[in-house]
């Protein structure tokens, strides 16, 4: 499982134009995801990061993102 982030810069007033982008470790199946509290104790390794305008969602913005973009990951 991969989770998409990007925290509000205070500084900049705005949020940054990349997300950072890691794997999920112990996650036995996505079915298990109930909510991010859920993933937030789970082991976690950084692949890199990718431009926010290359990640694509589904239509509702909510039940999954198109993995294409883990191809234009920036180390």
């Amino acid at each position: 499982m991969y989770v998409v982030t990007s925290e509000f810069d205070e500084a900049l007033d705005e949020y940054p134009d990349e997300y950072e982008v890691f794997v999920v470790s112990g996650a036995r199946q996505l079915s298990s995801v109930s909510d991010w509290k859920s993933v937030e104790p789970l082991t976690k390794t950084i692949l890199g990061k990718v431009r926010v305008s290359a990640v694509h969602f589904d239509m509702s913005h909510r039940k999954f993102v198109y993995d294409d973009f883990l191809s234009g990951l920036l180390k």
